[in-house]
């Protein structure tokens, strides 16, 4: 995590937080926003969801791919994995095909579930005063209720703990 000052209109100095997340640790964050709140909240929160969303690049770049009943029930009514792959191609393109043919063959994947390539590359984001607080408050809040779960191990280092 690194803090750079940066002005604000000129009326005052805000530091603002870089992170580098990785795509589960920004869906991992996207989680976590609050659902309600003031106008300021979520205004903010607004901005945050565009910012932690992926671009279209970066669907493309990573083949991400969100699994519907309909690739489910292809893939697992054929007989041989060599049929179900042929399935995946048609359905995903042979980039992905294989990876998601056995992933849903063998019930690591299902429907509803959202899958990519290349998981650990990083990207980096800027995160103004407010929009940290209110990620820092909610992983905070979590922790209190003994709700963290594992996912959040990451951005609970990132966003309270200030490791990077």
């Amino acid at each position: 995590m690194v803090k750079t000052k940066k002005k604000v209109k000129g009326k005052r100095e805000v530091e603002n937080m870089k992170a580098d997340l990785t795509i589960s640790d920004r869906f991992t964050v996207l989680s976590i926003l609050p659902a309600e709140g003031n106008f300021a909240t979520l205004k903010v929160v607004r901005k945050l969801r565009e910012q932690l969303s992926l671009t279209e690049a970066e669907i493309k770049e990573y083949g991400v791919v969100q699994i519907q009943d309909a690739h489910v029930a292809a893939i697992q009514n054929v007989k041989t994995d060599t049929e179900a792959l042929a399935v995946a191609v048609k359905m995903f393109g042979a980039k992905d095909a294989q990876r998601l043919s056995l992933g849903i063959r063998n019930g690591t994947l299902g429907s509803g579930q959202i899958t990519w390539t290349n998981g650990e590359k990083t990207t980096e984001m800027e995160f103004g005063d407010f929009g940290t607080e209110m990620i820092k408050n909610a992983l905070v809040k979590l922790d209190k209720e003994n709700k963290l779960e594992d996912k959040h191990f990451a951005i609970y280092e990132i966003f309270v703990e200030g490791k990077q």
